[in-house]
């Protein structure tokens, strides 16, 4: 996990985005059908992150410009110990949510 986020970072921001960027404030109340028409033109091909434990799907949604994990990508198990707070962090609210789970091989 350490080693996804080390070159996500480098490559998010050599193309422009802040990964772990903390955002706060409110997004402007838009319709559902805006939402979505807005956000599926504007979302970048799917691409995915493989290698070690890991194989991730996503995409960088134009809406937000915050990268979007897709349902079926599989993270490493265990947590790596110099990964930054923010990341453990979220990583602990997404087991919580059971948005991430642990399920057998």
């Amino acid at each position: 996990m350490l080693e996804f986020v080390d070159q996500t970072k480098t490559l998010t921001s050599a193309l422009g985005f802040d990964l772990f960027k903390v955002t706060s404030g409110k997004l402007s109340p838009q319709s559902n059908a805006q939402s979505e028409a807005a956000a599926t033109d504007n979302d970048s091909p799917p691409f995915r992150y493989v290698g070690g434990d890991f194989d991730a799907t996503a995409i960088v949604s134009g809406s937000t410009g915050e990268w979007v994990v897709k349902a079926g990508s599989k993270a490493r198990l265990q947590e790596a110990n110099a990964l930054p707070k923010s990341a453990k962090a979220r990583r602990a609210v997404l087991l919580e949510k059971q948005v991430l789970s642990a399920v057998a091989v």
